[in-house]
């Protein structure tokens, strides 16, 4: 699985830079957007060097699932303009948004001790908490980036807080997708 996150990072990094070459970027906004992608798609790899002699530990499979959703989310969505080309494509990150928080919600119950698989009404309770606070929280950054920016990421100026409250309910749908496999999951065990 290693070897599989290595070459989605080298191939992904390469599909920037060959984007690049052939879509040149002068705003100032989308080169700032190109070069945020070259750290936050090793954030796993640097988690993991800063808390290296602690329990916690983003491990490959994990991984895996952030590269994923970041290729989708950030390279495909952002930089290369998902989000204006495809109309449903901000409602599908979110909604896969919903599913990736909820799938990692037990890595952070085990990482702070409080996972028991059998306390299946808390699990789903914290997996559908965390994923709107995680919601949340990204329409609140969007919203300032909006603001420093002078951007309208959010489409505050002519959809009102449809855009907002529609990426929360997709987060939310995403989450409940998830849930519904791992309760049939461990119910199964």
């Amino acid at each position: 699985m290693k070897k599989i996150n290595n070459t989605i990072i080298v191939l992904s990094l390469l599909t920037e830079i060959i984007y690049f070459i052939f879509n040149p970027i002068t705003t100032l906004d989308n080169i700032l957007l190109l070069l945020s992608y070259i750290p936050v798609i090793f954030i796993p790899r640097i988690f993991n060097s800063i808390f290296k002699n602690k329990k916690v530990k983003i491990d490959d499979n994990l991984e895996f699932v952030y590269l994923i959703f970041l290729i989708l989310a950030f390279l495909f969505g952002s930089i290369m303009g998902g989000y204006s080309k495809i109309y449903w494509y901000d409602s599908f990150t979110h909604l896969l948004s919903g599913i990736f928080t909820a799938y990692i919600t037990p890595f952070v119950l085990k990482w702070l001790n409080r996972y028991n698989k059998k306390d299946l009404i808390f699990n789903v309770i914290f997996m559908i908490l965390i994923t709107l606070s995680v919601a949340v929280l990204w329409e609140c950054t969007e919203f300032t980036i909006d603001k420093l920016l002078g951007t309208d990421t959010q489409k505050v100026l002519t959809t009102g807080v449809n855009d907002t409250m529609k990426d929360m309910i997709c987060a939310l749908l995403g989450a409940i997708l998830y849930i519904v496999y791992y309760v049939y999951d461990m119910k199964k065990e």
